[in-house]
C-alpha cells in the first residue's frame, strides 16, 4: 500500500509520535521498572531520541553510546548531497581497484545512463512475484531505482557491490538489482522502516524546519533528488502539527560517538557538531564503515570498555583493523 494511502487509514494520531513523547515513554518505563541511572544506546534517529532523552531526564543517564549521529540541527531529509558523496566514494574506491576498475572500466557513465532510462520511463522489469511467483512486470519508478542505491550505500559491503548491480542492468540483466531491492521489501520505495512512524516525527520535527533554499543546495548535483519533497507531500496527510524546538542543554553525562567514514545518512560532521554540548564526549570514526559501526570488528570491545569506565578514554585503533569488503566482480560474489 502506498504510504499516502496507509497514512489515511490509521487508528491513532501522529500527533502524539514524536521525540519528546517517546523520550518521556522512556523515563516511564524506566520508573515502572525501578532502575537507577541507565546507560542509553541510540543508533540513526536513535541519536536524536537518545539525545532528547538526557537532556529531558539528565538525573537518569549514566552513559550514552550514540551511533550514526544525527546533530540537534540536523534535518532528517536533507540527506542527498551525503547520498552523493558515499556514492561518488564507492566510483573511486573502484577506480583505485584494479579487478574492479578492469572489470567495470566506464562505471559512472553507466549509472549516468541508467538514471537517465529510469526518469524517461523506459525501464520495465519482468520477474517472479516474491510472494506468489507469478511472472510479475513493473516499471521501474525513479523512486524504487534511487532508494535501492541509497539503501545499498547505508553498508560498506552492499555498496562494494554496486558496481557489479550497475554494470549488469546498464547490460540489460535487472536480476541483480532486483534481488538487492528484495532483500528489503518486496519492491516498495520506502524499504524496511515503519513510514507512520517516519511521517510523524520528520513533519512535526523536520519539516518545518526544511527551507526551499536548504533543500536545492542539497540536492543540486545529486542522484537522490526530490527525496524531502517526497516526504513533505505526506505532511498534510498525517495532520500533525508542528514540534516546539527542543533545547539544546549541555550532556554532562559521558558520551561515546560513532561514526563510518563512508556513511551516506550520517557521516562524522554531525557527531562532530553534537559533540560541541557534551562536555564529556568521545568521537570515533571508522573509516572503512557506513551507517552503523557498533557490531563491526573491535567495536563490540571499545564499547564495553566505555561502559565499564564511561570517562575513560578509548584506543581508537581497533576501529582501523576493520577491512574494507572486497567488490563483487561477478554473479560469483565478492573477490578477495
Amino acid at each position: 500500500m502506498p504510504p499516502s494511502r496507509c497514512i489515511g487509514t490509521l487508528p491513532h494520531p501522529l500527533g502524539f509520535y514524536t521525540t519528546a513523547h517517546a523520550a518521556h515513554d522512556l523515563e516511564r518505563v524506566r520508573l515502572a521498572l525501578g532502575y537507577g541511572k541507565v546507560n542509553v544506546f541510540g543508533g540513526s534517529y536513535g541519536t536524536r531520541l537518545g539525545q532528547s532523552y538526557a537532556r529531558s531526564y539528565p538525573g537518569s543517564v549514566r552513559a550514552l553510546i550514540l551511533d550514526g549521529v544525527a546533530a540537534p540541527e540536523r534535518v532528517i531529509p536533507v540527506a542527498a548531497a551525503s547520498a552523493q558523496r558515499a556514492l561518488d566514494g564507492v566510483f573511486a574506491r573502484c577506480a583505485a581497484d584494479a579487478a574492479c576498475a578492469d572489470a567495470f572500466p566506464g562505471l559512472r557513465a553507466e549509472f549516468d545512463t541508467l538514471l537517465a532510462r529510469v526518469n524517461a520511463g523506459s525501464v520495465t522489469l519482468a520477474f517472479a512475484h516474491p510472494r506468489t511467483a507469478q511472472p510479475t512486470r513493473l516499471p521501474l519508478s525513479n523512486m524504487h531505482f534511487v532508494y535501492t542505491i541509497q539503501r545499498s550505500l547505508y553498508s560498506a559491503r552492499d555498496s562494494h557491490r554496486l558496481p557489479y548491480l550497475i554494470h549488469s542492468a546498464h547490460q540489460g540483466n535487472w536480476g541483480p538489482f532486483l534481488a538487492r531491492s528484495h532483500a528489503d521489501t518486496d519492491y516498495s520505495p520506502e524499504g524496511p522502516l515503519a513510514m507512520p512512524l517516519l511521517v510523524a516525527i520528520l513533519c512535526a520535527e523536520d519539516i518545518p524546519r526544511l527551507t526551499l533554499e536548504q533543500r536545492e543546495a542539497d540536492e543540486r548535483g545529486s542522484f537522490l533528488r526530490g527525496h524531502a519533497q517526497r516526504l513533505a507531500a505526506l505532511c498534510p496527510l498525517a495532520g500533525v502539527s508542528a514540534a516546539a524546538t527542543p533545547p539544546n542543554t549541555p550532556i554532562h553525562a559521558p558520551v561515546l560517538l560513532l561514526s563510518g567514514a563512508l556513511d551516506p545518512v550520517t557521516p562524522p560532521d554531525g557527531a562532530t557538531s553534537a559533540a560541541r554540548t557534551m562536555t564529556h564526549a568521545q568521537h570515533l570514526v571508522a573509516r572503512h564503515a557506513a551507517h552503523g559501526v557498533s557490531g563491526l570488528g573491535d567495536t563490540p570491545r571499545l564499547l564495553r570498555a566505555f561502559l565499564d569506565e564511561p570517562t575513560r578514554a578509548l584506543d581508537k585503533r581497533g576501529l582501523d583493523d576493520i577491512p574494507l569488503p572486497p567488490f563483487q566482480l561477478d554473479h560469483a560474489g565478492t573477490h578477495p
